[in-house]
């Protein structure tokens, strides 16, 4: 087993791809329910608006998805966070730390 599977037991891939699946589901549903219906019940601009926002929240989705899953991400996200904090001033530097 690779060095990624055995550090975080296999789960961590399989738990990403379950739970982005299931947003996705989620999403499209009514889509599709509203696709398929469109022909006997009047669909109107509300619900074909509703349905497409929620496809476009399973876009934004992913991101958290990601984040609350995938380790790696976190560690890169809270190591970007602190670079930019520590280079707008928000953040104590080593240098500035010390004095």
């Amino acid at each position: 087993s690779s060095g990624i599977n055995a550090e975080y037991g296999g789960w961590e891939g399989i738990i990403t791809v379950l739970l982005t699946v299931a947003v996705l589901f989620v999403s499209f549903l009514p889509f599709c329910a509203a696709f398929l219906a469109r022909d006997h019940v009047n669909v109107n601009n509300t619900v074909y608006r509703a349905t497409h926002f929620l496809n476009y929240l399973n876009i934004m989705a992913n991101f958290y998805v990601y984040c609350l899953t995938v380790r790696s991400i976190r560690e890169f996200l809270c190591t970007l966070a602190r670079q930019s904090g520590r280079k707008l001033g928000l953040l104590p530097t080593p240098e500035t730390a010390a004095a």
